[in-house]
């Protein structure tokens, strides 16, 4: 049982590693248009569209608490 669930984190933090990395990727990508605006405001949209779905939207307003910790 406790192997299963290292064997299941593990894969799970793989799996977020392997997208951290591919963010990290298009955003150097994108800023390569850092000179030309129009290049780089549809590079952003493109990264968006690629890495934003629908459903992990989260159209809840912030606690306090978090909004308090995010940086400026």
């Amino acid at each position: 049982m406790k192997l299963e669930k290292f064997v299941m984190w593990s894969v799970k933090a793989r799996e977020v590693a392997a997208v951290v990395h591919r963010l990290k990727t298009d955003l150097h990508n994108c800023v390569g248009y850092i000179q030309d605006p129009k290049l780089l405001k549809d590079s952003i949209k493109a990264m968006y569209h690629k890495h934003v779905h629908e459903d992990t939207v989260n159209d809840k307003p912030e606690s306090p608490h978090l909004r308090s910790h995010r940086p400026l």
